[in-house]
């Protein structure tokens, strides 16, 4: 499982030069997993083992919630509970002796068509942009005003569309945002005639933050992310470990900060949930069930892989779960 779910997790050294790194990294993965397996394998009790599976789900090794087998009922008529999936494990253990009526009993009381909600719709006309944009030029000096140009274009395009809102993806603006005047002065200005979302860096007080700019009517407010993502934005080990360790994969010893609590906002009287790539799987998001979640994620440390499919199966269980409609801007 550590192996087939989350090999693509490696594939973010190839942008810090350790490529041939991947391969131990995907091996610590997997005993990680193991380890994990093992532990349910001590039990012989096949209900034991069944609760241990659910129980997996809610287990973060190193602060990672992506191993959850409710997400293979995603699109299917379970829905993707812990309650259903014991359910359905138990159907598993005693399908013999029952002749599967309990198993039937469950995918009738879980079927989708009792727990779906309606959709919820935004009241304005609003763009989600996807970019292309390879992670080995994203961060290219020589790159950066092709990068820039592309934005301003599609947030013109949106304009032009007659958009009231366009989202950019996560670090879309790969620069320190608030540190840029002229890049502010020209959002601020657009913004006139569009609300914009977009990702970017923001340093204040000494530290780095992962973070989304809103700009509407002229003002900028910032949101920055407040999960972030183990041992790329943050080293989750004791200090004295992820210290030497940073300085060896990245050359600098700090992580990214993280902000205290999660962040609203409001478009046109609509309201939103910010969520940033990695957070828009994380129950913290989805406390209080904001009707509408915007995220903004950049994909692009991990293609081609696995991981995109992941994320959005992941973000669908959060909208059954908690009644949510999750948009969101990508760069592929």
């Amino acid at each position: 499982m550590g192996v087939f779910w989350f090999y693509w997790v490696s594939f973010s050294l190839r942008f810090a030069g350790l490529t041939l790194a991947i391969p131990l990294e995907i091996f610590f993965i997997a005993l990680t997993f193991g380890v994990i397996f093992m532990i349910a394998g001590l039990f012989s009790n096949l209900l034991l083992r069944a609760l241990c599976i659910v129980a997996f789900g809610y287990t973060y090794p190193l602060n990672f919630n992506w191993l959850n087998f409710e997400l293979i009922f995603v699109g299917t008529p379970f829905f993707p509970s812990p309650l259903v999936l014991f359910g359905v494990l138990i159907g598993l253990v005693f399908l013999r002796k029952t002749r599967g009526v309990l198993l039937a009993l469950v995918l009738a009381c879980s079927a989708n068509l009792f727990w779906a909600s309606a959709p919820n719709e935004l009241p304005f006309k609003a763009k989600f942009v996807e970019t292309n944009v390879p992670q080995n030029l994203r961060w290219n000096a020589n790159a950066l005003g092709g990068i820039v140009a592309q934005n301003f274009a599609l947030i013109e395009e949106a304009i032009r569309e007659k958009n009231r809102l366009v989202v950019l993806p996560e670090t879309a603006f790969p620069l320190v945002l608030n540190a840029n005047e002229s890049v502010v002065k020209r959002l601020r200005a657009l913004s006139q005639e569009i609300a914009i979302l977009t990702g970017a860096l923001a340093y204040e007080n000494g530290v780095f933050y992962n973070s989304a700019f809103l700009f509407d009517k002229g003002e900028m407010r910032r949101f920055d992310k407040v999960v972030l993502v183990p041992f790329g934005e943050t080293n989750p080990l004791p200090k004295f470990l992820a210290r030497p360790l940073n300085r060896f994969l990245f050359g600098t010893e700090d992580d990214l900060t993280p902000a205290s609590a999660v962040s609203d906002y409001e478009v046109s009287g609509v309201k939103f949930r910010n969520a940033i790539c990695y957070e828009a799987t994380r129950p913290e998001i989805y406390e209080g069930k904001p009707k509408f979640v915007i995220a903004i994620s950049n994909n692009a440390w991990f293609l081609p892989s696995t991981q995109m499919v992941l994320q959005n199966l992941h973000i669908r269980r959060f909208e059954l779960l908690h009644g949510t409609k999750v948009f969101h801007a990508v760069n592929r």
